[in-house]
């Protein structure tokens, strides 16, 4: 079995971040790093906005820092677990955002790593820690080639480990250390000098740092600037013009402010109140810091957090009455709750700070509302938020700590609660979906029998004014809008034509002119600009006699109708009216479809027909001799009869064909208008009802100039980067569902479109007014009978797979309503609104999902623990259908959220055979609590649970399963079979002892005879439940793994992954399984079997023998997270095979797709392995290359050089798609950033089998077209760029 892997979305635990000028000069960028991926976020205005593409790292990133140049660009520093020190800069085109290597060390990857390696940047060197004995120094120099120099390695003073690194930023060269001598249990700090004419890092000063307490020992240091700036006397005689700096080191109780010539010693005290408010076990570490220097160079504000939340102002100032002395004070300055363990605090220069945190509200963005006052009092806490607002923040998903609640397939939906926060009387939950969200403004009910709707804006408004409603009772109302409001019309008469026929089509043409098409006649009113009301008939227009109209289509300047005898008129505006063309076209079958290219002012070239005889047939509409020319240009043959078409331009004679099938098929076709050739690129089944309509959307969600605070001069400046949005349009398309096709970075997508109330749509048309913008707005009729107005503002797409929506249940007993956060936009951005009067202190929590269905009502069980001593859990129950709380019986009374005496582990939900549903609550003292549970219809509650018995296991249980009608229960080394009894849980069966395993921690079920036992220590097992009600081991796995998690994907294959970050899939063969079937699972018979075909094995090697059986392994894949659940879908989002979805304990939701023809693995391998190769071609080629410009060179001084033959060169190089090699040399690890080894990378702890990368071969995706051309030509010549990437967005659009 072959799989292909996707991470649809990445981790979100941001371990690194690091600010700096990284795309210009003055501009405000944020890098934040998993340990996976890089993202980029400018936070040039009042909003932060991404940048660009995620850079997908194909190892771990350890440690990460910036440098600046001479000009003021910052370059990134990183450091990953495969040993590669790299320097790159970011590289912007368009939408797409590349990281250009500029220098690469491999160090030894085989030293000790125990300790975490460090990185720090000064202006001219990097400083690195690698394992627990060396420094190594790159000497940087921006004026000279090469810019970045050999390492240079030093090693550390015996028993030395180094805790803390950081820059002085302020000095060149100059670095501090916090150090612990191991031997003596002594802490150190270094001043360190990097010499660069002697090549040596030399230790200036060192201090041994002690304190009087014994619990107050040194965590941290930070970077202070250069004080003699700012008056204050940094050494002891003023003559000396050595330069003395300062560094900040944060201890328990305190904090200390030492100096390199050892003259100040400054100790600061945290306030008496926080130290007194600490728990016994808990202590004051400082977390974070930032140094942001003021304008005007007038001061700096230096920041400190701590890990209960709290953030510090450190004043340094000069005491004028002693020689300017510095003083020092730790003043409280505010606090963020929520954000004690952050990772990262950033101050950028327009007055707003970011906090970085692994966990659950991981970015929050506050704005400063004052930097304080330095003669304020610093011994008492302020209230909070005096001087920082919060502006928004972002929750991640992680940790996902037990698993994701899979909503539904249809769109693909997970439900997953806010970790780490809540209040008392409400819960947050996130809503993840892969859909496109349709934010709706207003909604309204129409009369009964509308069919159709259009909507009209004339060349002279700027605004839509009118929409034309179609009735099936042959009657036409008109709306009018007018001041943001909708009401009806009714024209002067011998205008519109509103009874007794069916209009089919309503749209403008030219600057003034409005035509109705109806069945029997059609009319072209002009519209005078001064007055929209001001309606003038100026041509009707009647078929033959018997002859209907059957369907119609025009565009600025043409118009098209098909009769019902099958002739094609075509008319076209000239000087404000409508002139026939004589000659009629009558085509052999019944026209179904038109569609006419419409761009603006220019006239369609081809026309797209429809026919009842299954064909698509494009006809020229080229002039000759004064009659329209009607000549089929180019055809295709459908499986059923075309219901729809749209024609839309691409630009560069290029235009899309899209085709609605009866069947339920959509396709789209590329054609090209130079040569009339036709290529299909995409198709996709979206139901079976018959796609009645195709709707073109303008979706403009483009935001090119952003605005900076004013600069020191007081004048504004303008972010000069662009494409920071997208402009594209997008194809409503109607079926069983309402989908949507569009084109997102270059790249086209088909995806469900997504409504509150999951109505469907019939039609939609665009749609603007003064307070609707008009791109991404649209009008819409649903199944309903209701107009609803509503907009676009999201598109997934690859480096952004889903929406995310924070919804806020009220659970107080007065409300029982869920209050929506809002449809989040950005799935990766979507920021909240920040609320913290109702929130708890800083907690995270672990929660487990049960779906549960009865009596009609789909709903979802949430349990929660909170981390603390108290032996407690809460039960609260969602309705999915509109997530909202349900009410639960409690001890005679209705709440919304139920106190649980105990934590809970897992859970189980089951009939047992009965009527009854039982509810089993496995508790972390491996207590079995059993609840009686129904959805009540008696207006009460939503559900009534009653306490029916607790039953309390010897040795600790970690999961239960219900297995038939019984519930499993692990105890030792064998499972119980327990079934319900009046005082406790009865054990009905107790199966086999199993001598290997340790530790059962997840369990797993097939139908009614299969059990799989994942073991902490020895992988996985298979039990068989035989027709005797007994329980055999027949297989397990040769390998020992630590199982976080498995899965039956059929009766013999079960997929697992484990701590160390892999997913595997174990299979018993079918020789095996032929053998359990020829013995009928009768245990005597499998010994005997046993013994005869492998007797003399197991005699020699009776530990591997332990069983009948063995697994073998189909496929193995490093994800680089711990999966904690999966779930299998048969079909989702139309999908073309089922769907093995993951969830990591890191935020990453990832699937596995079973490819099924030999093509698509040939054509996806092939991809695997030109991207797996592209760092070795890129440079093996341009190595080559650079040795033949050398010899173009030489010519050139001998006056030989030929200047296109160096252009040749030149391009081939890749000098025309923004000079990716560096002026040094062209740098290996171009395009997996870190030069990563993938194979190594994805078999990081067992090679990796049978699964290809999707991640790495959507890379691809990322690249400018020059780039990709390149690659494709020298990598995969058998294969062509449009073929590539057909290939990729297949798996997309059809898979998924």
């Amino acid at each position: 079995m072959e799989l292909y892997h996707l991470t649809l979305q990445r981790q979100s635990n941001y371990v690194h971040s690091v600010k700096g000028s990284f795309l210009g000069r003055d501009s405000n960028e944020l890098v934040v790093a998993t340990q996976t991926h890089i993202e980029l976020y400018d936070f040039a205005g009042k909003v932060r906005r991404k940048v660009g593409n995620d850079i997908v790292l194909f190892t771990s990133l350890l440690a990460l820092d910036t440098i600046w140049d001479e000009d003021g660009l910052a370059h990134l520093v990183m450091l990953g677990q495969n040993g590669n020190l790299v320097v790159a800069k970011f590289a912007l085109s368009g939408d797409r955002l590349q990281l250009d290597s500029e220098f690469l060390y491999r160090f030894d990857n085989s030293v000790e790593k125990t300790w975490l390696p460090k990185v720090v940047a000064n202006k001219s060197s990097i400083l690195v820690t690698w394992g627990l004995t060396q420094k190594i120094v790159v000497p940087v120099s921006w004026s000279q080639e090469p810019r970045f120099r050999s390492p240079i390695f030093f090693s550390n003073a015996e028993h030395s480990v180094v805790l803390e690194l950081c820059s002085l930023t302020s000095f060149e060269d100059h670095y501090v250390s916090l150090e612990l001598d191991t031997r003596l249990k002594v802490y150190k700090l270094n001043f360190l000098f990097f010499d660069r004419n002697l090549q040596s890092l030399l230790l200036t000063n060192s201090y041994n740092l002690k304190s009087n307490e014994v619990d107050d020992r040194p965590n941290f240091i930070t970077d202070i600037p250069d004080l003699a700036v700012y008056g204050v006397s940094t050494a002891i005689n003023k003559s000396t013009s050595k330069k003395n700096p300062f560094v900040l080191i944060g201890f328990n109780k305190h904090i200390l402010i030492k100096d390199m010539m050892g003259i100040y010693s400054l100790k600061c005290e945290f306030p008496a109140d926080i130290m007194e408010s600490l728990p016994m076990d808990k202590k004051l570490l400082i977390v974070a810091s930032d140094l942001q220097i003021l304008k005007n160079n007038v001061g700096f504000l230096l920041l400190l957090q701590t890990n209960t939340g709290h953030l510090f102002k450190v004043i340094i100032f000069p005491n004028e009455e002693d020689r300017n002395r510095p003083i020092a004070k730790l003043g409280y300055f505010d606090k963020v709750k929520h954000i004690s363990n952050s990772s990262k605090l950033h101050i950028f220069n327009n007055g707003s700070m970011y906090i970085n945190s692994q966990f659950n509200y991981d970015h929050v963005y506050l704005n400063f509302e004052s930097i304080g006052d330095n003669d304020e009092n610093y011994d008492k806490i302020d209230n909070e938020n005096e001087n920082i607002s919060v502006i928004s923040k972002h929750t991640n998903i992680n940790p996902i700590a037990l698993n994701l609640c899979l909503m539904e397939n249809m769109p693909l939906t997970f439900m997953h609660f806010q970790g780490g926060n809540r209040t008392t009387d409400s819960e947050k939950v996130n809503i993840i979906r892969n859909a496109i969200p349709l934010k709706e403004y207003v909604s309204s009910p129409l009369p009964q029998g509308v069919s159709n709707i259009f909507t009209i804006k004339t060349q002279y408004q700027s605004y839509h004014s009118f929409i034309f409603l179609t009735m099936i009772n042959f009657t036409t109302v008109i709306l009018k809008i007018a001041d943001d409001s909708i009401e009806q019309y009714i024209p002067a008469s011998d205008t519109f034509k509103l009874k007794d026929d069916m209009t089919i089509h309503v749209a403008t043409m030219g600057d003034n002119s409005i035509i109705q098409v109806c069945k029997d006649e059609f009319r072209q009113i002009l519209l005078d600009s001064k007055d929209e009301e001001n309606f003038k008939m100026n041509l009707k227009w009647y078929p033959p006699a018997g002859v209907s109209i059957l369907s119609a289509v025009s565009n600025f300047s043409q118009l098209i109708l098909a009769l019902s005898n099958n002739e094609i008129v075509y008319l076209q505006l000239e000087n404000n009216t409508l002139i026939e063309y004589k000659n009629r076209p009558e085509l052999p079958d019944v026209i179904t479809s038109l569609a006419l290219l419409n761009d603006n002012t220019k006239k369609s070239e081809i026309l797209a027909v429809g026919t009842s005889d299954n064909m698509v047939n494009v006809l020229s509409l080229e002039i000759v001799d004064e009659a329209i020319s009607f000549e089929t240009v180019v055809f295709q043959a459908l499986d059923a009869i075309p219901s729809s078409l749209l024609i839309l331009n691409q630009g560069h004679k290029l235009v899309n064909l899209h085709i609605g099938v009866e069947d339920g098929s959509y396709l789209v076709n590329r054609l090209d208008l130079r040569n009339m050739s036709i290529n299909n690129i995409l198709r996709k089944q979206l139901g079976t009802r018959s796609i009645k309509a195709l709707n073109h959307i303008g979706v403009d969600l483009r935001n090119d100039t952003l605005q900076y605070d004013d600069d020191e001069s007081g004048n504004s400046k303008e972010n000069t980067l662009k494409n920071r949005g997208e402009k594209t349009s997008v194809v409503v398309i109607h079926g069983n569902r309402t989908w949507a096709n569009y084109s997102s970075h270059s790249n086209m997508y088909i995806r469900p479109l997504y409504l509150k109330d999951s109505r469907r749509l019939i039609t939609t048309k665009e749609f603007s007014s003064a307070s609707i913008d008009s791109g991404g707005s649209c009008c819409s009729l649903s199944a309903s009978g209701s107009l609803l107005i509503g907009g676009f503002d999201f598109l997934p797409w690859v480096g952004n797979w889903f929406s995310k929506d924070a919804v806020a249940i009220q659970l107080s007993d007065d409300s029982s309503t869920a209050v929506s956060g809002g449809d989040s936009t950005d799935g990766s951005d979507d920021d909240e609104d920040y609320d913290e009067e109702k929130l708890e202190e800083f907690d995270i929590h672990c929660r487990k999902f049960l779906n549960f269905n009865d009596q009609g009502k789909s709903t979802v069980l949430v349990f929660e623990n909170t981390i603390d001593d108290k032996a407690e859990s809460t039960l609260c129950i969602i309705n999915k259908k509109d997530i909202s709380p349900m009410t639960i019986s409690d001890d005679g009374k209705s709440v919304f959220r139920k106190s649980l005496p105990f934590k809970t582990r897992d859970v189980a939900l089951s009939k047992l055979g009965t009527k009854k549903w039982y509810l089993f609550v496995l508790s972390t003292s491996s207590t079995i609590f059993t609840y009686g549970i129904k959805t009540s219809t008696d207006g009460t509650v939503d559900l009534k649970m009653e306490l029916i018995h607790e039953t309390h296991f010897d040795n600790e249980v970690f999961c239960i399963k219900v297995f038939r009608d019984m519930l499993i229960v692990p105890q030792y080394n064998r499972l119980l079979f327990c079934e319900v009894g009046k005082t406790k849980l009865l054990n009905k069966m107790i199966g086999p002892a199993v001598d290997y395993v340790e530790k059962i921690t997840v369990l797993d079920c097939w139908a009614d005879d299969r059990i799989a036992i994942g073991d902490f220590r020895n992988s996985v097992s298979l039990l068989q439940f035989s027709s005797s009600h007994e329980v055999n081991v027949i297989a397990n796995d040769i390998c020992t793994r630590d199982v976080t998690a498995i899965k039956f994907l059929d009766r013999s294959t079960i997929i697992g992954g484990d701590k160390f970050g892999s997913v595997w899939v174990l299979r018993l063969s079918i020789q095996d399984e032929k053998i359990l079937q020829s013995c009928d699972n009768n245990k005597v018979e499998l010994q005997q079997h046993l013994l005869r075909e492998k007797g003399t094995l197991r005699e020699k090697a009776p530990n591997i023998l332990n069983t009948y059986f063995k697994l073998d392994l189909v496929n193995q894949f490093f994800i680089n997270d711990i999966v904690t659940g999966f779930s299998v879908e048969e079909i989702t989002q139309a999908s073309d095979r089922p769907i093995i979805f993951y969830y990591g304990i890191q935020g990453t939701i990832g699937c596995l797709l079973p490819l099924l023809v030999k093509s698509e693995i040939s054509k996806l391998r092939s991809i695997e392995q030109m991207m797996k190769s592209a760092d070795e071609t890129w440079f093996l080629k341009n190595e080559l290359l650079n040795e033949k410009i050398g010899i173009e060179l030489e010519d050139k001084e001998n006056h030989e050089y030929d200047l296109a033959v160096h252009s040749v060169i030149d391009h081939e190089v890749g000098r025309t798609a923004g000079n990716w090699a560096s002026s040094s040399g062209f740098i290996e690890g171009k395009f997996t950033t870190l030069d990563c080894d993938h194979t190594a990378y994805r078999s990081y702890y067992a090679p990796v089998k049978n699964v290809i990368d999707g991640d790495i071969c959507e890379t691809y995706l990322n690249l400018t077209d020059d780039l990709k051309a390149y690659l494709t030509k020298h990598a995969s010549p058998d294969n062509d760029l449009t073929t590539i990437v057909q290939t990729l967005m297949k798996v997309r659009n059809n898979f998924i």
